[in-house]
């Protein structure tokens, strides 16, 4: 009783300090900018491994903006290992599960018969240049991170700085890795720690979304098939699956149906593209066996081994971790490098490799320098029960979404590998052939509408896909494995992927009637948001016009909504503009309306700032006074807790 008085008295006490006594929590990243709110989060990549006794977890974000320096807080406990991993992991969870729609086997009344084996990719899987952290990290306690935020003019709200206190009393410390971002796109090298304690949940973002929503790709591990347990996991419907005959830039509406089933949840589920055992170990032949998918651990060794990542014999490598598809022999416990850092060595004991009878050592599922996030995947699980699921969807704007929980749902294996039951029947007026416009790409921030189709001569134009989750025509034949980089890894996709992705610019839209956003060409009669148009300089521009009534961030801005980008007339707030010339990304404007001005017109250089935000939808930071409480208080509420 007296406990229970004392505990109330402490967090009344925090409470006054705004730190609320929230209940316990898996979080995985706090992202702290420097200036604040000067770059918004705008996807995140995630794989989580729950296997056998202890858990990992993998995760990298793309940025937008200006901001000159970003500090990822990760929670990990004592004895953990903070590593990076090569780019060719992501890649090749991506190229292992990436989806690939057939059209209908019957051939269509109108418009163009698809080419042999034809199909179209969904997701990409190409290299980019990622932004490797400082090496320079530091393990912080909770008091120590609030003082240090505060020291570095860091914002921390008072959601982020209860949740932070509360994953301290759960037993973790706190690695701040920061990484120096460059004017506009970056994407940040993966981030690993391993081991942690066993992970019930899916860690995700401890940070707010901005104004966009952060389309988010989740890769579990486990002895079966992973699934959301709080959200809806949704599964696409093939009788629902429509191919457009017209033209050569034949797509699916996969995108528009992906779209509306999480609009329909206002983006609280999860779309779950697949789930198997085989794709890890082997390729899966389709398309009338001219192409295959790739096995996931023989295409991660080969691009490891070239980005020199990966001992050359990658091939024997992968031979080798091919083998163990139906191995029921148990992988001893595999340690991470601890690169970075190595949390509190001298509180936990050292992470040893120490293998029992009858047990695979890891380093059969290893292959030199880097190359090991197959065997911390696998470490201490049974080959042959091992699962790979992907689920995608989004974090909606303004929302936090800290984690998301797991259970093992028992049932088949969910294909990557999609037919269309029929085709869409708009063939133009006079039946003639037209080219198809794009479909919506999830990767981009804001849904992304797809394109609009030109019409055969003389009929109406069928338009492009709508939707947030965008593909490409695909064909027979083999190309670069490695295709040329792009301006963001979800811009291209090897040699049968032409998706338009986050910060390309590129394309025009007259007549967009979709309701999810566009993120490329200019959109004069969308209702939805608008985020880029027509470059006129040698950088990425984000500038445009719009005629919408939605949010506008690029362009000018003829509406109330808020404008990121351009001239503004209304009353939302401006924030960035055109640029009509200089190599770098520009976004500033100038403003006429009633809203808030951020920055002023650029005519070149490499000055890209981000919008920052509704008024009134960001918590505000915490005061020095309410800091020092807080950091007075801690011990107190550590000791109440337990």
């Amino acid at each position: 009783m007296r406990s229970r008085v004392a505990r109330k008295v402490v967090c009344a006490a925090l409470a006054g300090a705004a730190l609320l006594c929230a209940s316990a929590v898996h979080a995985q990243t706090a992202v702290l900018l420097s200036p604040p709110d000067a770059s918004e989060i705008r996807e995140l990549r995630v794989a989580h491994s729950s296997t056998g006794d202890h858990a990992s977890l993998w995760f990298s974000l793309k940025l937008y903006g200006g901001a000159d320096d970003v500090f990822v807080v990760v929670p990990a406990p004592a004895g953990a290992k903070v590593d990076v991993s090569t780019d060719a992991w992501f890649e090749a969870l991506s190229a292992g599960t990436n989806l690939r729609i057939l059209p209908p086997t019957s051939a269509p009344t109108c418009g163009t018969k698809p080419a042999p084996n034809s199909y179209e990719t969904i997701g990409v899987d190409s290299h980019v240049e990622t932004l490797a952290p400082d090496p320079a990290v530091a393990v912080r306690t909770f008091a120590e991170v609030v003082v240090w935020a505060k020291g570095e003019g860091l914002v921390l709200t008072m959601d982020q700085t209860s949740r932070l206190a509360d994953l301290e009393v759960q037993g973790n410390r706190f690695v701040t890795v920061r990484f120096q971002p460059q004017a506009g796109e970056s994407v940040t090298r993966t981030v690993r720690v391993s081991p942690t304690s066993q992970l019930t949940a899916v860690p995700l973002l401890l940070t707010s979304a901005g104004s966009t929503r952060v389309p988010t790709t989740v890769w579990a591990f486990a002895a079966g098939r992973a699934w959301p347990a709080n959200r809806p996991g949704l599964i696409v419907d093939t009788a629902k699956l429509q191919w457009s005959p017209s033209g050569n830039s034949a797509h699916s509406n996969y995108g528009v149906l992906w779209d509306s089933m999480l609009a329909a949840a206002q983006g609280h589920a999860w779309i779950v593209d697949s789930a198997s055992h085989e794709g890890l170990f082997r390729s899966t032949p389709f398309a009338g066996g001219t192409d295959a998918i790739p096995a996931i651990g023989a295409t991660y060794f080969e691009r490891a081994a070239g980005y020199g990542d990966a001992s050359s014999d990658y091939q024997g490598c992968a031979a080798r971790f091919a083998a163990l598809e139906w191995s029921h022999s148990r992988v001893a416990k595999a340690c991470g490098r601890g690169d970075l850092t190595t949390v509190d060595p001298q509180t936990a004991p050292a992470c040893k490799e120490e293998m029992a009878p009858g047990e695979t050592a890891p380093d059969e599922l290893r292959c030199g320098k880097i190359a090991d996030d197959l065997a911390i995947a696998l470490s201490a699980a049974t080959p042959a029960d091992t699962w790979l699921t992907r689920w995608t969807g989004y974090i909606p704007a303004w929302v936090t979404r800290d984690s998301e929980a797991v259970e093992l749902k028992p049932g088949a294996a969910i294909s990557n590998v999609l037919t269309c039951s029929t085709y869409d029947k708009d063939c133009g007026a006079d039946g003639g052939a037209g080219s198809g416009g794009q479909s919506g790409n999830p990767n981009q921030p804001d849904g992304g509408a797809g394109g609009p189709g030109q019409g055969g001569a003389g009929g109406a134009p069928p338009g492009g896909g709508s939707g947030a989750y965008g593909g490409s025509t695909g064909g027979p034949g083999t190309g670069n494995p490695y295709p040329p980089e792009e301006d963001c890894y979800d811009c291209g996709g090897g040699s049968n992927s032409t998706v338009y992705a986050s910060g390309s610019c590129s394309g025009d839209s007259s007549s967009s009637s979709g309701s999810s956003d566009s993120c490329s060409g200019n959109s004069s009669d969308s209702g939805g948001d608008s985020c880029s148009s027509s470059s006129d300089s040698g950088g990425d521009s984000c500038s445009g016009s719009s005629d919408s009534g939605g949010d506008s961030c690029s362009g000018s801005s003829d509406s109330g909504g808020d404008s990121c980008s351009g001239d503004s007339s209304g009353s939302g707030d401006s924030c960035s503009g055109s640029s009509s010339s200089g190599g770098g990304d520009s976004c500033s404007g100038s403003s006429s309306g009633g809203g808030q001005s951020c920055s002023g017109s650029s005519g070149g250089g490499s000055d890209c700032s981000v919008a920052k935000g509704r008024s009134g939808r960001r918590l505000p930071p915490l005061s020095g006074v309410t800091l020092g409480l807080v950091a007075l208080l801690l011990p107190l509420r550590r000791r109440f807790k337990r």
